[in-house]
């Protein structure tokens, strides 16, 4: 099945209602109004440990009303914490403020909304380096919502959505969206229905993926049952509910075309007014009453498995070893070469490693079985290319150095030189060293000794090499200064992640490899920098 990252819902939490204006109210979380507290703990099976284990904790705190604190706590190798705390103006929300932390250290986010007489106007999201998203709201002759226009920190165009019988901020039927992303035309255009407040049905038109179709069913406390994409499964929920109607025992089935079959149990403890109710420990009763339709060990009869014996795959044995249709595989080539890394529909797509015959190697991302994106290329003679390819061909901005070591960026079209720029160093020794820091190509010392080489945007780096000073070192793409985008990180000891990341985290389809100790290593969808989904 097609998905668009635009449309990864986390069903239970991620709220549905229709609104320009949050709704962080009991009932957008289909709770009953005396609740105060909601401790979730969502357990994913582990085929290290053979069974369920906690994979995140949730903790909503309620104060008059409506949604005060959000606690969200990731555990495993790269495990983080992320608090939202909520502020109010009249029953609106006025601020959100987000705080991630992972690896000791902390990063602030913060969202205000400013109203004018009574009405949402502006909306403004604060990366943390005051780097300000702003989203404008317009209204029509009678004062009811007509469209909302978002724009990034330097102007440039992301979003206008339109809506269509408004009866408030929160309620309309439908809303149509642009997406432009910087571009002078829409790249995308979704189309989300809404019944009593809720979205009923959303539409995708993506010059990338086509069209795609949701449909969305709830049960009577406004919890989502089921989501379905072009009428096949995509998202179904069974419940336990409490005698107030809130579930307290949920099993989560979800299938992606990319991801496959994931199946979760999510645990409940309510705490009200006077009271609780649920618990957070995993119910095996829940668990037998629901049992996992996804294969693991778990699901499976406790007799040993008949293996048969298999030739090893090679060049001599080509074929593949894991899930070269839709998961994570290492394709073996008649000609010599390999493939490790993501598949998608049998061609390679997303994240992954070509070791060539000849000896050359390609490390980036793919798309239809082509590079595509960003991508890293070494030759056998010691020559490297750190830059982007359009069908195969490296096309685009790049960095070349060549058998010689001599370092040379570029803009390249079908795979030669366009145009080349020189790295000449101007004497200083911190600072712009060489070249055009602020639009073009260049190299930057900092303070405490890391250095980057590589192309800048409006004076941040936006892809090229950036080299610590304790011998680590980040290949690929930035935004607004930080790792976006697709990216190899190398640390000193040799171990990597090549994968997809936002926000300086790692956040997609990646694969990270410790190179002394193995059994650390992980595959698959990475959410918040940490492993979401094992492949």
């Amino acid at each position: 099945m097609k998905s668009v990252f635009i449309f990864l819902f986390s069903i239970v939490y991620l709220q549905t209602l229709a609104q320009a204006v949050p709704d962080y109210s009991f009932a957008a979380f289909g709770l009953s109004n005396d609740v105060v507290k909601s401790e979730e703990i969502t357990y994913e099976y582990s085929d290290l440990d053979n069974k369920y284990i906690e994979y995140e904790k949730i903790v909503l705190t309620f104060q008059n009303g409506l949604l005060t604190e959000k606690l969200d706590n990731y555990s495993g190798l790269y495990a983080s914490t992320t608090k939202t705390n909520y502020t109010y103006l009249n029953g609106n929300i006025s601020k959100e403020v987000r705080t991630y932390s992972y690896s000791g250290t902390a990063t602030i986010y913060t969202t205000n909304y400013i109203y004018k007489n009574g009405k949402l106007t502006e909306m403004n999201y604060d990366d943390s380096e005051g780097k300000i998203t702003r989203c404008k709201y317009f209204y029509d002759a009678q004062g009811k919502l007509d469209k909302s226009e978002t724009r990034n920190s330097i102007g440039e165009l992301i979003n206008i959505s339109d809506y269509s019988n408004v009866s408030n901020e929160k309620n309309y039927t439908q809303m149509t969206s642009y997406y432009y992303g910087g571009n002078l035309t829409a790249t995308d255009v979704n189309t989300d229905t809404y019944v009593n407040g809720k979205i009923s049905s959303s539409q995708s038109e993506s010059l990338d993926y086509g069209e795609i179709y949701y449909d969305y069913e709830y049960d009577t406390h406004g919890n989502v049952l089921k989501i379905t994409e072009d009428y096949l499964d995509t998202e179904v929920n069974d419940y336990e509910y409490d005698t107030k109607g809130n579930w307290i025992k949920c099993k989560n089935y979800s299938d992606d075309w990319w991801m496959g079959e994931v199946e979760k149990y999510k645990f409940r403890k309510i705490t009200f007014k006077t009271g609780t109710s649920g618990s957070t420990a995993f119910d095996q009763n829940f668990f037998n009453k629901f049992p996992s339709n996804v294969d693991n060990d778990l699901a499976e009869p406790t007799t040993p498995k008949q293996t048969l014996p298999d030739t090893p795959k090679s060049s001599l044995n080509p074929g593949c070893e894991g899930n070269c249709t839709d998961g994570y595989g290492t394709y073996f080539y008649a000609d010599g070469g390999s493939y490790e890394g993501f598949f998608k529909n049998s061609y390679r797509n997303g994240s992954g490693m070509y070791s060539f015959p000849d000896g050359s190697n390609y490390a980036g991302n793919w798309v239809n079985g082509k590079k595509e994106g960003y991508g890293m290329y070494g030759w056998s003679d010691g020559a490297v290319y750190c830059g982007q390819y359009v069908s195969d061909n490296r096309s685009g901005e790049g960095i070349y150095i060549d058998e010689n070591k001599v370092v040379k960026g570029g803009i390249f079209k079908d795979g030669n030189f366009e145009q080349t720029f020189y790295i000449n160093d101007n004497g200083t020794k911190s600072g712009c060293i060489s070249g055009d820091c602020n639009n073009g190509f260049g190299k930057i010392i900092y303070s405490k000794g890391d250095v980057f080489l590589g192309f800048f945007k409006n004076g941040q780096m936006s892809h090229g090499i950036y080299v610590y000073t304790n011998k680590d070192s980040y290949i690929g793409e930035f935004s607004y200064g930080k790792k976006h985008g697709i990216g190899i990180y190398t640390w000193s000891d040799q171990s990597f992640y090549l994968g997809m990341y936002q926000n300086d985290t790692y956040q997609g389809l990646g694969i990270y490899d410790d190179y002394n100790t193995p059994a650390n290593n992980q595959i698959g969808e990475f959410r918040n920098g940490s492993l979401y989904l094992k492949m």
